[in-house]
């Protein structure tokens, strides 16, 4: 019979709606392992800042101007550079997830229910109490300009923003201070910077907003898309890169320019099937490895610039600090990883033999094979069989076409390819001689 090798490289993790069902680098899973430098890389975890806690997905951890800040349910904590907590601040429970605008010594926190500031002076953070201020959804500091989103007493769909230098939401002190309606109803979920822009992510749309030089000064609108997110929570990014899940599950990356900020880019990724079921999102950024982390407290993705992979790092919040990543997830004990292949007929049709697979990464794993032929029609589960130290595992499977599966539970397992050694058994397929026949014939 003859003989033939099939190299496949993880480079890809799991599969877009483009990516083909046969013989793609496109996974059906891949957990716990991220698609990093053309390999699947160990997933790391956040370190959670000393004396803080998880408590659900709307918390959030802000690095400020001055201080550093945790802010977990009932609780906002203030850090230190170590991101230790030295002083506690009770707040009422959050009803969306926790934004900060910060202007240096003084800032402004909103759980959606109350504002909370810290004090110039003394960094103390207290509940507010003033009138200039009013209480909203979402809040940012914008080129010192405090903007934010569905402020109390206007429509939902608002997005105001105060004088330039002053924390107040009046519009009677300032010709500079005013408010814009969305061209889609329902609630502004968030308000960010984005370039030269403000980000706008709500409930039924998303749009940009630029400051205009007129008289008086103001914000231009473009209205991008009418699709709105997922919900509150469903973005996450930095002053460069953004990434947001739509209410249909498919995710939408804008990227602006670094030297060009007023030029963007609007990527849609093909990822969608892996969310549509979801009724609920959260998305952080961890841009030092250019990373978004996904999770609906139940279920987790890392997606990296190369793809996207499931996870047990349920990861809420994140940000660095020098050179650590902090943040709050919830706790978990699977530390197994595992990938499976789309369906592969291995570049042959008919029936073929595998007999051994070659796996190249670090750690310890096992294989199964699932096969298929023509008289079936489930795949059907193969023995599993554990690589020896050399890396091979000789796993005897017959079928037309498999599913490959590889199993770890090394903490620091990785992938970077695999070899299927393999027998064409179906002679109707084979052109020209086999090993066999090739020998027998120079005997002669």
């Amino acid at each position: 019979m003859r003989e033939d090798s099939f190299p496949y490289t993880f480079n890809a993790g799991l599969r877009t709606k483009g990516q083909g069902p046969r013989n793609s680098a496109g996974l059906e899973l891949c957990h716990n392992l991220k698609v990093h430098n053309g390999r699947l890389a160990v997933v790391g975890d956040v370190v959670t800042p000393s004396g803080a806690a998880y408590v659900s997905l709307f918390d959030r951890v802000f690095v400020g101007q001055d201080a550093n800040y945790a802010c977990c349910g009932s609780k906002i904590y203030i850090c230190s550079s170590a991101m230790s907590v030295i002083a506690t601040a009770t707040t009422t429970a959050p009803v969306v997830p926790w934004s900060f605008a910060d202007f240096g010594p003084y800032g402004v926190f909103t759980n959606g229910h109350r504002l909370y500031v810290v004090s110039p002076t003394t960094g103390a953070v207290s509940a507010y109490s003033g009138s200039a201020l009013l209480v909203c959804r979402t809040i940012a500091n914008y080129r010192g300009q405090l903007v934010c989103g569905s402020p109390t007493g206007y429509d939902p769909n608002v997005v105001l923003w105060g004088d330039i230098g002053y924390a107040q939401m009046s519009m009677s002190d300032s010709v500079v201070a005013g408010y814009m309606p969305m061209p889609w109803s329902g609630y502004v979920y968030d308000v960010r910077p984005f370039g030269s822009y403000v980000a706008v992510y709500g409930q039924d749309g998303v749009a940009l907003l630029r400051a205009i030089d007129s008289s008086p000064p103001g914000f231009g609108l473009l209205n991008f898309s009418s699709v709105g997110l997922k919900s509150v929570g469903a973005i996450g990014g930095s002053l460069h890169k953004q990434l947001h899940m739509r209410s249909d599950g498919q995710l939408v990356l804008l990227v602006a320019e670094k030297q060009r900020p007023h030029f963007y880019e609007i990527k849609e990724l093909d990822y969608g099937e892996w969310f549509a079921d979801w009724t609920v999102a959260n998305i952080s950024y961890n841009e030092a490895e250019d990373e978004f982390y996904l999770t609906d407290g139940v279920e987790a993705y890392v997606l990296t610039t190369e793809g996207l992979s499931s996870t047990s790092h349920l990861i809420s919040t994140c940000v660095q600090q020098r050179g650590t990543l902090y943040g709050l997830s919830q706790t978990s004990t699977d530390t197994s990883a595992y990938v499976r292949t789309q369906v592969l007929d291995l570049g042959l049709r008919g029936r073929k033999d595998i007999e051994v697979i070659e796996v190249g990464g670090d750690g310890y794993w096992r294989t199964q094979v699932e096969w298929k032929n023509r008289y079936s029609t489930m795949f059907q589960p193969g023995p599993i069989v554990a690589t020896n130290p050399m890396g091979t595992a000789r796993n005897k499977v017959s079928g037309e076409e498999f599913k490959i599966k590889l199993l770890s539970t090394s903490a620091d397992a990785t992938l970077d390819y695999m070899i299927v050694r393999l027998k064409r058994t179906d002679k109707r397929f084979v052109r020209g001689l086999d090993a066999s026949q090739a020998a027998a014939k120079s005997d002669k």
